[in-house]
């Protein structure tokens, strides 16, 4: 895949509550209760509004382990400009072996 072939997704990344990494491929998903367990510290995380939709059958970008990286389009104000975006960013970068 080319890089400008990548997909974007147009809402912010599921970020886990407890050590910041991102909705991934190795996350555990439970479609029925609506939640994902961040493969790097086991906790629970729910998601969000912008996954109404998601199902075993109508699985996000971000799930698909083809997609060794996703484009995100930020949209909450400030996000792609403050000190916790360049860590989250660092550790996409990270976990896609990037760095």
């Amino acid at each position: 895949m080319k890089f400008n072939e990548l997909p974007i997704r147009p809402y912010d990344p599921l970020i886990c509550i407890q050590c910041g990494a991102v909705l991934n491929p190795y996350a555990r998903v439970d479609y029925q209760s609506r939640i994902w367990i961040c493969p790097f510290c086991y906790r629970k995380n729910p998601f969000s509004k912008s996954y109404l939709g998601i199902n075993e059958n109508n699985i996000p970008a971000e799930l698909f382990p083809t997609y060794s990286t996703v484009d995100y389009h930020f949209r909450e104000k400030g996000l792609g400009q403050n000190s916790n975006s360049r860590s989250l960013l660092s550790k996409m970068n990270s976990f896609s072996g990037l760095d």
